[in-house]
């Protein structure tokens, strides 16, 4: 899993799957399993190593295209098969990437960098820097209120 590898901190990480193949009553062949064990991020907040949990519900469809995925009934998502046989090492692999957090953190009281985090507060609030800053078009709006007579 060399994609999800560059992704992590460490790979030593290992995780557990459970996969059921079947073929449902509506002719729809799927898949349901569970992906579970741990993984090693990155915390974004102080860099340090972070264990992630890792667990995954699978309800996935297999389909040819997008259009026969429109039509997938009830709890399955749509997986699209590009080529048969499907590599299933591949198919774990993008749900565990998909799995990932954007920004890996620690919780607070768990991270290295709390005391500095509580030191230095964030930044005031956007929407209110965006309330004290004057519109730049506003000029714009006063000359065509007074063109409108003319």
């Amino acid at each position: 899993m060399k994609r999800l590898g560059a992704a992590l901190s460490d790979d030593a990480g290992q995780v557990h799957v459970q996969l059921e193949f079947n073929i449902d009553s509506m002719d729809v062949p799927f898949l349901c399993g569970k992906v579970t064990g741990t993984m090693v991020v990155e915390c974004q907040r102080c860099l340090e190593p972070m264990p992630l949990a890792v667990d995954i519900d699978l309800s996935l469809a297999f389909v040819r295209d997008a259009v026969a995925a429109e039509g997938i009934p009830g709890p399955y998502e749509p997986y699209i098969v590009d080529s048969v046989p499907i590599m299933l090492l591949d198919m774990i692999e993008e749900e565990l990437l998909l799995f990932l957090p954007a920004i890996a953190r620690h919780e607070l009281t768990e991270c290295p960098a709390r005391d500095w985090v509580e030191n230095h507060p964030e930044p005031e609030d956007s929407a209110t820097q965006t309330e004290e800053r004057q519109n730049p078009f506003s000029v714009l709006a006063n000359l065509k209120s007074s063109n409108k007579g003319k």
